[in-house]
C-alpha cells in the first residue's frame, strides 16, 4: 500500500492555490502577500509532486525489473521503458520547477524594488503560466500511472486572462 500523505498534501495545497490565485488581482502590499503565499503553496505542490513521481517511478521500475512472468532480458527492457517514461515526467516537473523559480525571482524583485504595476502584472502572468505547466505535469504523471493531482478545471480561466 502506498503512503497517501504526499498526495493528500498536494491535493490540499492545490485547493489553497485555488483560493490564493483568485485573489491575485489585489494591489500593493496585499498583492505581494498573495503572490508570496501562492509561491509557497506552489512550492509545496511541487515538493509533493516530486515525492509522488520518485516513489511511483521507483516502484514501477523495480516491479518491471523483478517481474517473474518474463525472462531477464524482457524484465530489463521493461524496466528501461519505465525509466524512459519516468524521464518524460521528470522533464515536465523540471519545466514546472523552472517556471516556479522565475516566478519567485520576480517576486523577490518586486519586494526589493517596490511593487510597481508592471512587476505585479508580470507576477500575475507568471502565475498564470504555471497552470498549463502543472496540467502537463499531471498528464505525464498519469501517463505513467503516478497520481499527480490536477488543478481544478475552473483555473483554466486564469490562463485565458480571466
Amino acid at each position: 500500500m502506498r503512503d497517501p500523505r504526499p498526495q493528500t498534501l498536494a491535493i490540499l495545497s492545490v485547493g489553497l492555490v485555488v483560493a490564493v490565485l483568485s485573489a491575485l488581482s489585489g494591489c500593493g502590499a496585499s498583492a505581494l502577500q498573495v503572490h508570496a503565499q501562492t509561491a509557497l503553496v506552489l512550492r509545496g505542490v511541487n515538493d509533493a509532486t516530486v515525492t509522488a513521481l520518485e516513489t511511483g517511478c521507483q516502484h514501477r521500475a523495480v516491479a518491471a525489473a523483478t517481474n517473474p512472468d518474463v525472462d531477464h532480458a524482457q524484465a530489463s527492457a521493461d524496466a528501461h521503458a519505465v525509466l524512459a517514461h519516468c524521464q518524460v515526467a521528470a522533464d515536465a516537473q523540471h519545466a514546472f520547477a523552472s517556471a516556479l523559480d522565475a516566478y519567485v525571482d520576480q517576486l523577490i524583485i518586486a519586494v526589493d524594488e517596490g511593487d510597481t504595476a508592471s512587476i505585479l502584472d508580470r507576477l500575475t502572468e507568471l502565475a498564470r503560466s504555471l497552470i498549463p505547466l502543472y496540467a502537463d505535469l499531471a498528464r505525464v504523471g498519469g501517463d505513467i500511472g503516478v497520481d499527480v493531482p490536477e488543478l481544478p478545471p475552473f483555473l483554466s480561466g486564469l490562463t485565458n486572462g480571466h
